[in-house]
C-alpha cells in the first residue's frame, strides 16, 4: 500500500491539484491575515539600491517568504529541494512571481547540487536575490549548512536572515516541526539585519553566528505575537 500511494503522490496530476491547494493556501493567509511587516533599515537601503543579498529562512517558516517578498520590485529565486516535496512546494510559490531552483545548499555534491550552485550564483551576480532555508531540506532543524554560507561568500553578498510568526496556528509533528497558520487574526514578518561574509570568512563560525541570528528572530515574532514555543 505504501509504495502504491508513493506513485500516486508521484503523479503529474496529483502533484499539480496538490500545488493548487497550496497556492490556495497561501493566498488565503496573505489575504486573510493581518500582516506587520518590520524590516531592518540597512535591509531596506539595499532593497531600494538593488544591491542583491541572500534571504535565510528557516524550513518550517517557509511558505511566509510568498508574503515577505511581495509587492519587491527586485527578481526573487528561491531554492527547493529537488524532491518531491521540494517540487511541490516549487510549483505552488511560483504563482506568486518566486523563480524556482532545484537542488540542495548542505554541501552534498553531486551535478543537481553543482547546477544549483550555478544557478544561484548567476541570479545573484544579475541582481537578483536568492531565498535559502539553511537547514533544508531534511535538517536537523535550525541547524545552519555551511554550503549557505559558501554561497553567499563566493557572490559577495550579505546573508539576510527573516522570520514570521502568527498568533494562531498549528505545530506539526514533522521533523523541523512545521507551522501551519490559520487565515484569521495578525502576523509578522521581521527582517533582521545583514551577515556580512569576508572572503576569509569562518564558514562555520558564520553559520553559528546565521542560526543564532534566526533563533533571535524567530522569538522575537513570537513574542510579538504573544507566542511561547518550547525549543528544547
Amino acid at each position: 500500500m505504501a509504495s502504491i500511494a508513493k506513485r500516486i503522490l508521484r503523479s503529474a496530476q496529483v502533484q499539480y491539484v496538490l500545488a493548487r491547494i497550496v497556492t490556495g493556501y497561501i493566498r488565503l493567509l496573505v489575504r486573510g491575515l493581518r500582516w506587520q511587516i518590520v524590516r531592518h533599515p540597512e535591509v531596506e537601503t539595499m532593497v531600494a539600491a538593488g544591491k542583491p543579498f541572500v534571504v535565510c529562512f528557516w524550513h518550517h517558516q517557509l511558505l511566509m517568504t510568498c508574503k515577505a517578498w511581495q509587492g519587491r520590485r527586485m527578481r526573487f529565486a528561491m531554492l527547493h529541494s529537488s524532491h518531491r516535496d521540494g517540487r511541490l512546494i516549487a510549483k505552488a510559490v511560483s504563482a506568486f512571481g518566486i523563480e524556482n531552483i532545484l537542488g540542495s545548499s548542505g554541501g552534498k555534491k553531486n551535478k543537481q547540487s553543482v547546477l544549483a550552485l550555478r544557478q544561484m550564483l548567476r541570479a545573484l551576480e544579475d541582481g537578483a536575490c536568492v531565498g535559502i532555508t539553511p537547514d533544508g531540506p531534511r535538517g536537523p532543524a535550525r541547524v545552519v549548512s555551511e554550503g549557505t554560507v559558501f554561497i553567499a561568500q563566493k557572490a559577495g553578498v550579505p546573508l539576510v536572515p527573516i522570520a514570521s510568526a502568527s498568533r494562531y496556528g498549528k505545530t506539526l509533528s514533522t521533523w523541523d516541526a512545521f507551522r501551519i497558520y490559520y487565515p484569521l487574526g495578525s502576523a509578522v514578518i521581521m527582517w533582521g539585519a545583514p551577515i556580512y561574509v569576508p572572503a576569509d570568512a569562518d564558514r562555520g563560525q558564520v553559520a553559528l553566528q546565521l542560526a543564532s541570528a534566526l533563533d533571535n528572530l524567530t522569538t522575537q515574532a513570537e513574542n510579538h505575537m504573544h507566542i511561547h514555543t518550547d525549543r528544547t
